[in-house]
């Protein structure tokens, strides 16, 4: 098994271009599919972290891989309610408006 060495690694403790890849994944997404996308991608990742997956197959720093979609996940999950409830104010003023 070899050494990795990177260099560029951000605070998230994953690579500048793999922390970009999946910023990208998770803002091509629909804001109402970010919650399933999370969902999606930490059960991939700890698909890896079971017993009988194999060293060579695990990605490297796939701890840090999850914690980073579990972070996301949670943000996905704040941003669904604040459009819920923006949307809930939306559809009572509109009511509102409507009454004679």
């Amino acid at each position: 098994m070899g050494i990795e060495l990177v260099s560029n690694i951000s605070s998230s403790g994953l690579t500048l271009e793999e922390e970009e890849s999946f910023l990208k994944n998770y803002n091509s997404e629909l804001a109402c599919n970010r919650v399933q996308l999370c969902k999606n991608e930490i059960q991939k990742f700890q698909r890896y972290n079971e017993p009988d997956c194999t060293e060579e197959w695990k990605p490297p720093r796939l701890v840090e891989k999850l914690g980073w979609w579990k972070q996301m996940l949670e943000k996905a999950k704040a941003q669904d309610k604040i459009n819920a409830d923006r949307l809930k104010r939306e559809n009572e003023a509109t009511k509102d408006n409507e009454k004679p």
